[in-house]
């Protein structure tokens, strides 16, 4: 269930994760009077969509007080993070500011915020930067984000900080994707004038793979084309009715798929149909071995699909596993 919005701006608690909740706010209002819930739970509230993505910042306690708050809390220290603590399905941290100090997407220097409005600052865009308040369900909303999701629109706060890190060209492609918005047009010319070469493959195939696992995964291909990335990633880029497409017939092949199946889907799209080497692809994405292997075994569908052809194919794997069978298909077979 996700958190649902109330008329009063409060939030009921999220199931199954109330209890824990619930437990936090009972432990929390003990130490400060101000903690929020922030970022993805807080969009996806507003859109009446489930969350798994539960972060908190707490306020008014320094670095030891935190700490030791956690220890009592029974939280454990994650990676090298700016004091972020996992407490069952709950990221925990101090609100902090962030400063770009060189190449790379650890180069930052962070510092402890004191106030909402410079802790939400950070952040990439308006639908992101919503928090509430856990102990009275306020919504503080500074960047206008929730009128953003209202017009369906994913817009950045800030282009100075935006372009700190690369990774939020490929965020906005998958964001797009996962929650049908329309990037605007600032947001649109940042994302262009970012290089992506600084991108390590872990962090490209992660928002890919958020992009495989969308709902309106045509839209992402079409942000990926417009933003550039298929030219920056594999030096590609789709005509306007090539795309038109390619989209339909790979939103009609993600449809009720795995995020597996639409992202071998996407590849077989552009290797059978547009004829792209999509090996150099995978390897620049760092895409788990499975995808090319699962690739080698595909063909593309012919103009007519006869029994013999499905007989020859389905020595090599089942015909369900066939990305070019559509469900007459299957039920013939």
């Amino acid at each position: 269930m996700p958190l649902t919005p109330l008329k009063n701006r409060g939030f009921l608690l999220p199931s199954p994760y109330d209890d824990d909740l619930v437990t936090l706010r009972n432990f929390l209002i003990q130490k400060t009077s101000r903690a929020y819930l922030v970022g993805g739970c807080v969009r996806d509230a507003l859109l009446n969509l489930p969350s798994t993505d539960y972060d908190i910042e707490v306020y008014d306690l320094d670095e030891t007080a935190f700490a030791a708050a956690m220890e009592e809390l029974g939280a454990v220290r994650v990676g090298r993070s700016f004091h972020v603590y996992k407490w069952r399905s709950f990221d925990l941290a101090l609100p902090r500011t962030e400063t770009k100090t060189g190449e790379g997407h650890t180069a930052f220097s962070t510092t402890r915020a004191s106030d909402e409005r410079t802790a939400s600052f950070r952040r990439d865009f308006t639908v992101n930067a919503m928090m509430v308040h856990l102990f009275s369900g306020t919504l503080l909303d500074f960047w206008g984000g929730e009128a953003d999701l209202a017009s369906g629109t994913l817009r950045l706060i800030d282009p100075e900080k935006f372009a700190e890190d690369s990774l939020r060209v490929l965020r906005a492609m998958q964001f797009a994707a996962r929650y049908r918005l329309r990037i605007d047009p600032e947001t649109l010319t940042v994302c262009r004038s970012l290089g992506l070469d600084d991108l390590s493959k872990e962090r490209l195939w992660g928002e890919f793979a958020k992009l495989f696992a969308a709902r309106w995964v045509a839209r992402g291909l079409f942000y990926a084309n417009e933003l550039g990335i298929l030219e920056r990633l594999f030096g590609v880029t789709l005509e306007r009715r090539r795309f038109i497409k390619m989209a339909v017939m790979w939103q009609h092949l993600a449809k009720n798929a795995s995020w597996e199946r639409a992202g071998e889907g996407l590849f077989y799209l552009f290797r059978h149909h547009l004829h792209w080497p999509v090996s150099p692809m995978l390897e620049r994405l760092g895409a788990p071995r499975r995808f090319e292997k699962n690739l080698t075994f595909q063909r593309r569908r012919p103009k007519r699909v006869t029994p013999r052809f499905l007989a020859a194919l389905s020595l090599r794997f089942p015909i369900a596993a066939w990305l070019g069978s559509n469900e007459a298909i299957r039920r013939t077979a």
